[in-house]
Parts: structure tokens; sequence; C-alpha cells
């Protein structure tokens, strides 16, 4: 599987989270995601979670740059995990991710239970 348009998106990602350019680093963290979808073939799947999309999914704990660098480094080791062709970490990491993601938006959404 072809995972360098994936590689690409997120080293530009990186580069715009770097310069501060928030702006293009949604933009570039939609496309990152599109790009793992795409790959995934799951047509089904992809439909669900475009019409699912809701851009950075942080809670009231983080800032937007700190979720945007936790995303940032999650991403790099969900591309490092494809990049070895480790389906099992891949997948792993991916569900760290998400998992992650949405308890970030039931966090912002519902509020903190621990709270």
């Amino acid at each position: 599987t072809d995972i360098s348009r994936i590689a690409e998106v997120h080293y530009a990602a990186e580069k715009a989270l770097a310069e501060n350019n928030s702006a293009e680093y949604s933009d570039l963290n939609q496309a990152f995601h599109m790009e793992i979808w795409n790959v995934a073939g799951n047509e089904k799947m992809k439909m669900l979670l475009c019409n699912m999309w809701n851009g950075l999914s942080m809670g009231h704990k983080v800032t937007e740059e700190e979720y945007a660098v936790i995303s940032i480094q999650e991403h790099k080791s969900i591309l490092q995990a494809l990049e070895l062709h480790d389906e099992t970490l891949a997948r792993q990491r991916m569900r760290e991710h998400i998992i992650r993601s949405m308890e970030n938006m039931l966090t912002r959404y519902v509020g903190d239970p621990s709270a």
C-alpha cells in the first residue's frame, strides 16, 4: 500500500504547526485523516467518518496549540507504524488516537465527570 501521500501531509502539518499556522494545520489535520481513510479503502466507513468530522476534538483541559502538539505526535506514531508495515502496531496507535479524541470530545461537549 502506498502511504507516501499520508507522509507528505503529515510532514506538511508538522511544518505548519512549527510555523504557528493554525489554519493550515487544521486543513492538513483533516487531510491526514482523509488520506488514512482513502488507503483503508472502506468507502462506507469513510463516508461515516466524513459526516462525523468535527476537526480538532480537544477538551477544555488543553489549549488548541497543546492539542495540536499531542495530535501531531500521535499522527507521527501512526505513520511510523505504517512505514514499518506493522499492521498490529498501526491499528493499536490508531485506536489510542481515536479513544483519546473521543474522550476529549465527550469532555468538551458533555463535561468532565471528575469535575
